[in-house]
């Protein structure tokens, strides 16, 4: 009995142990020419990556949480000086999450550019700072070109 007892018990710490990731990815080839992958960590939670035509949305139980566009490099400057004047600036590292009360409600949107690629992306929420951050901590964007 004892024996048996033991082996359940190895064998849950075995299963346990074993955690599999999970992912969802989309690849976007947009007009700066850059064919962009965007990844998406699924590991414990409810969200979903899906595209509506050149954008990318990322859905909580069909609740859409985040809606992002690719930009070109101007585009990307254009916003960036628009964020300057209109937009409260919450963090600024390697990306611009930002605030701005906006006709919906307050947007918290981020804002940067994809590494080695000539694209940027902007994305836009109605949903609280927690949340947003949630979602780009999961969020992964690489130049697949």
């Amino acid at each position: 009995m004892k024996k048996g007892i033991a082996s359940l018990f190895a064998l849950s710490l075995m299963l346990t142990g074993c955690k599999s990731n999970t992912q969802m990815a989309l690849t976007f080839n947009v007009e700066t020419g850059d064919s962009i992958n965007v990844q998406l960590d699924t590991t414990e939670n409810a969200y979903k990556l899906k595209a509506d035509g050149s954008h990318f949305i990322v859905e909580e139980n069909d609740d859409k949480v985040v809606e992002g566009i690719f930009l070109t490099t101007d585009m990307y400057s254009q916003y960036e000086k628009a964020i300057e004047q209109t937009g409260k600036i919450l963090e600024s590292d390697g990306y611009i999450l930002y605030e701005f009360d906006g006709q919906a409600g307050t947007e918290r949107n981020i804002l940067l550019m994809v590494p080695d690629s000539d694209t940027g992306v902007i994305m836009a929420s109605l949903k609280d700072e927690a949340k947003v951050r949630d979602v780009y901590g999961k969020l992964t964007f690489t130049n697949e070109k």
